[in-house]
């Protein structure tokens, strides 16, 4: 089976291939935007979760010293957090 293209199939593969060739250009620049973005994102995360449950003075540990003191909150911090908080003490 022989093909055989138009010169009105060749234009039109050219204009849809470049079209194609540019929604991908536009694709990979925001698939690049959001990786930065994910990036910051995980940088604030860890941040916010190092002031939460690392170090002496940790909003956690503070907490904690407090209910060791006899406040007698309703609601339970997670387990996991505090967890947390205990391994990164008795690593310091």
């Amino acid at each position: 089976m022989e093909t055989r293209i138009s010169g009105k199939n060749t234009q039109e593969i050219v204009k849809r291939g470049t079209a194609l060739y540019e929604k991908l250009v536009s694709f990979t620049e925001t698939f690049e935007r959001i990786g930065e973005t994910l990036k910051t994102a995980s940088a604030a995360y860890d941040t916010a979760l190092g002031q939460l449950s690392a170090g002496k003075g940790n909003v956690i540990r503070q907490a904690e010293m407090l209910k060791e003191l006899g406040i007698t909150p309703k609601k339970k911090l997670s387990s996991r957090l505090i967890s947390q908080d205990e391994d990164k003490d008795e690593s310091e």
